[in-house]
């Protein structure tokens, strides 16, 4: 998922989803 979604995604749902959403990214690929 690009970083942009992230920022969509947590910017509509609140920071606690988009950490979630940013964390769970990380986790499944990490850089």
């Amino acid at each position: 998922m690009p970083l942009e979604t992230r920022t969509v995604i947590a910017l509509l749902f609140g920071p606690t989803v988009g950490i979630a959403i940013h964390v769970a990214a990380l986790a499944r690929r990490p850089d």
